[in-house]
């Protein structure tokens, strides 16, 4: 039997998004619905959102008027929404694109940044989200950002979060109070507690939340990408 593997190519950095002056707004629209299953924003350098599409405002949990109107410092924490704007500029400004391993709401996704070139929304930034792996050829082009968004995550202690992260490699309550030498009672609490804070009751769901959020290491970029 023969086993195909994928091809050994480095993929580029994503291209600028170019559009003609006289690209209406229906051909612009068009492209865009090339990317309409994943959240996707047109953004300027002073972080103002020019454009989102249904993923994007369900991401964000707005409205898609509300959130064509707004600017990332509204959705996110100032130190977040400032190092997305850096980005955004670098972008804008140097003309290239670039990915980023990144974590919004506490799901991780890779981010793809183009410029746009020409059209109606000229010296903007495109973000396209991407919740698939990268390969590991695509790895070496990553930059991971510095300030995370982690979403409910962000009400979980460090212990807690810890636990999650247990729970989301397969191990019993037991067998998590044996790895952190702690009683399985308190171990118990902490996962009510988790629980709780998250709106989840079952196990299998916590680790679905702890897998999407990047926290297992068979699922985290960090770790992988490179930093800025």
């Amino acid at each position: 039997m023969t086993t195909l593997s994928a091809p050994s190519y480095n993929r580029p950095e994503p291209a600028p998004a170019r559009f003609s002056p006289e690209t209406s707004v229906f051909e612009t629209l068009k492209v865009l619905a090339l990317e309409c299953d994943s959240p996707l924003l047109v953004v300027d350098a002073s972080g103002s959102v020019r454009f989102l599409n249904d993923a994007a405002a369900e991401l964000l949990g707005c409205d898609m008027h509300r959130g064509a109107h707004s600017n990332l410092a509204d959705w996110f924490e100032p130190s977040v929404a400032e190092e997305r704007r850096g980005y955004v500029q670098r972008v804008i400004s140097g003309g290239q694109g670039m990915r980023l391993a990144e974590v919004i709401r506490g799901r991780q996704f890779v981010v793809n940044l183009r410029p746009v070139v020409g059209g109606e929304w000229d010296g903007c930034a495109m973000l396209s989200f991407s919740a698939r792996p990268p390969r590991q050829n695509e790895l070496a082009s990553i930059v991971t950002v510095r300030h995370r968004d982690m979403g409910q995550l962000a009400s979980l202690s460090k212990r807690e979060i810890e636990i999650l992260q247990l729970i989301g490699e397969g191990l019993s309550q037991r067998e998590i109070a044996e790895r952190l030498q702690r009683g399985i009672k308190t171990i118990e609490a902490h996962r009510t507690s988790i629980g709780r804070k998250l709106g989840v009751r079952k196990n299998i769901h916590l680790a679905k939340i702890a897998e999407a959020a990047g926290l297992l290491e068979r699922s985290s970029m960090n770790s992988l990408a490179r930093s800025a």
